[in-house]
């Protein structure tokens, strides 16, 4: 019995000179090399990544922008408000020379001065000003959201740069195993060509493999660092706190029951639709502030007091109090504001069209999501599939090798389709893991809580055989 997660060497009896004197260090040298790798991603001062994640919420500059967005919204609703219902006093004081002439008589020039308070309360408008008010309201609770959206964006982002470097490391050990066995396997069929036991076919079919295995190690490098340079990016300052060693778990408990159930959980929950119904909200407010300020009278209670000398052709000192009840009732002969009107009406429209266009979006996200996680976990099971055929072929290869029914080429070609195999599992468990938070997200749960350590072992290899953890059930 073979557990499919062993590297696979085999030595046969009547090769075994030829392959003692070849030089193995490339597969040492693989090993070594992952291991340096593995190392050097991980600082010293490695800190769990929930607690590096909540760091990266507290420091990020995105979110910081977004917050302070939310305030000065909720800072200009203070005085939307402050301005509309408070009453407002002015203050007016002048010092100079007045010209002053009447009719038949000479010109006089005055040393004038005049100084007033006058105090303005608004009483009713007619809708104007409460309209001003909740518009106000309605954009601080839409940046309030819009925080929020940036701060999942932010962690979703985060995961999916820290589980793709997981997942880039895993793919290139795997490649470099399977560059080095192929390696390995061409210097043998060199050696059984010198030696006259072999054919020039098999080097030239095993140089073809060794190419083909070059070409996936040279990407899975170039994925890791791309992954690495998106680390950096997103985490910034606390990318060097990042470890790589420990998995996350699988968020199986906070996924919905169904597609079904996740439409109806992102229809209620999802931000980017909070956001757009929000700014609906803002917009109809605009609409009737709008509509009340050209069309309704202003009625407000206004009180004054002021105090003259030398002025308006009066000589000495003159008082003025007075307290009045005004009503203001503005109206442009020209329509504006009728144009006025219509114009926060279609606005209010094309909102509401762009509130149904971002449900659609968010229903095909969920869609997505929801396919790329049934898919992930459909072939993790096809895959665990395909590495316990690959380990009994090899088996059955190897046993056959020693009657002379195989060839050394059958059996390490065995080998190299066994780690690929190996490879795209692990690849494929990645892949589970980012369609889970980005369906988490698509509904409006995600939260950095649900970062936890893999105590299921998700993103490791199964044993032979051995069935994968209920919670990993396609059929669901």
């Amino acid at each position: 019995m073979i557990h499919p997660s062993v590297r696979f060497n085999y030595i046969n009896k009547a090769t075994a000179n030829n392959r003692d004197s070849l030089d193995l260090c490339p597969m040492a040298a693989s090993v070594v090399l992952f291991v340096a790798i593995m190392a050097s991603s991980s600082s010293a001062k490695a800190d769990p990544l929930s607690l590096v994640l909540a760091d990266l919420m507290n420091s990020s500059p995105r979110l910081a922008a977004a917050e302070a967005d939310w305030k000065a919204a909720g800072d200009r609703a203070s005085e939307t408000w402050r301005k509309a219902w408070t009453p407002q006093l002015d203050l007016t004081f002048s010092q100079g020379y007045q010209n002053y002439q009447k009719p038949d008589a000479a010109t006089r020039f005055y040393d004038a001065r005049t100084s007033s308070a006058r105090i303005t309360q608004l009483v009713y408008d007619f809708g104007k000003s409460s309209s001003s008010v909740a518009e106000a309201e309605a954009v601080t609770a839409q940046n309030q959201v819009a925080y929020k959206a940036v701060g999942q964006g932010l962690l979703l982002e985060a995961l999916t740069a820290f589980i793709s470097v997981q997942r880039s490391h895993q793919v290139l050990r795997f490649a470099r195993d399977s560059e080095a066995n192929i390696r390995e396997q061409t210097q043998l069929e060199n050696a059984l060509v010198e030696s006259g036991k072999g054919y020039a076919s098999n080097v030239l079919q095993a140089k073809a493999q060794l190419a083909g295995a070059s070409a996936r190690r040279v990407r899975a490098e170039g994925a890791l660092d791309v992954a690495q340079a998106r680390v950096k990016a997103v985490f910034g300052g606390q990318a060097d706190r990042l470890s790589y060693k420990d998995a996350m778990a699988f968020p199986e408990e906070h996924l919905p029951v169904s597609r079904e159930a996740a439409h109806d959980l992102a229809l209620k929950n999802n931000l980017q639709i909070a956001l757009g119904q929000l700014r609906s909200d803002a917009i109809r407010e605009r609409k009737w502030s709008t509509t009340a300020g050209e069309f309704a009278p202003r009625i407000e209670l206004i009180g004054e007091a002021g105090r003259n000398s030398n002025s308006d052709g009066t000589v000495g000192m003159v008082d003025n109090r007075k307290a009045v009840l005004q009503v203001t009732l503005p109206f442009n002969v020209g329509l504006g504001g009728v144009a006025a009107v219509e114009a926060a009406a279609k606005e209010l429209l094309a909102s509401r069209r762009r509130e149904d266009d971002t449900r659609n979006l968010v229903i095909e996200q969920v869609d997505i999501s929801w396919r790329n996680l049934k898919t992930a976990k459909e072939n993790m099971e096809n895959l665990s599939n395909q590495m316990n055929i690959a380990s009994q072929f090899l088996e059955i290869a190897r046993q056959e090798r020693q009657v002379g029914r195989r060839t050394l080429l059958d059996v390490l070609t065995a080998e190299t389709n066994l780690i690929n195999a190996q490879s795209d599992y692990i690849s494929t468990t990645y892949d589970l893991s980012i369609a889970a938070f980005t369906l988490l997200q698509a509904i409006g749960q995600l939260d950095v809580s649900f970062i936890r350590e893999d105590l299921a072992k998700l993103h490791e290899l199964p044993g032979r055989n051995s069935p994968l953890p209920a919670q990993f059930d396609s059929t669901r």
